[in-house]
């Protein structure tokens, strides 16, 4: 079995052999005098493991305790961030979304999941080429797709597809932009300009 090869479970097992082995043994033996030794010699290992067993539990516990706090820090900055980003697996399955890539795509964040970008990307093989490169290259990517929102005119989009750490192998972040909105943005970049007078993205200037 696949867990006995975790030093506890092995030493639990250990346990139990010797225990069976002292109650076959004490079989032949006045029946209370053995089972007194045979307590007397496995209380203080059954002890021990039960303690290891208590304090890995509260570790896993604290871990526990510390991931759920960064998943939600997270999550309340992945629906405040300004900019619309869609978290998909490998096919392209929206997994996530946050307030701006809903208002960007017209479409309710809870309508969104479990959706493929398909319903919204025209460019559909470069949408594949995107895909395909990011099970083989697992790298950032820069794409550029037409988009099609829900009751609104298509638009021109530039796509930044990162691997998301925070999820299982496989899962991507994609952070869509107006293209125009993406150029301008490059151009107050380049030009040298401190962030702090840099416009601001705001979702609204998505829809």
């Amino acid at each position: 079995m696949t867990t006995l090869q975790d030093p506890l479970m092995r030493r639990w097992t250990h346990a139990l052999d010797l225990l069976r082995q002292r109650i076959r043994r004490a079989g032949g033996r006045d029946e209370p005098a053995a089972m007194k030794g045979l307590a007397s010699e496995c209380l203080a290992t059954c002890e021990s493991l039960l303690q290891e067993v208590i304090t890995t539990d509260t570790e896993c516990r604290r871990l526990r305790d510390i991931v759920s706090e960064e998943q939600q820090a997270w999550q309340r900055f992945f629906d405040v961030i300004p900019v619309a980003c869609l978290v998909t697996d490998a096919h392209g399955l929206i997994l996530a979304a946050n307030r701006a890539a809903a208002l960007f795509l017209n479409v309710s964040v809870l309508r969104l999941r479990n959706q493929t970008l398909t319903h919204y990307i025209i460019d559909r093989e470069s949408l594949i080429d995107v895909l395909e490169h990011q099970i083989v290259e697992k790298s950032q990517v820069h794409a550029s797709f037409r988009v099609r929102p829900r009751e609104k005119a298509i638009r021109q989009i530039e796509a930044n597809v990162v691997a998301d750490p925070g999820r299982n192998a496989g899962t991507w972040i994609w952070f869509l932009m107006p293209v125009e909105r993406a150029r301008e943005v490059r151009d107050m970049t380049s030009s040298g300009l401190p962030s702090s007078q840099l416009p601001e993205v705001h979702a609204e200037a998505h829809s």
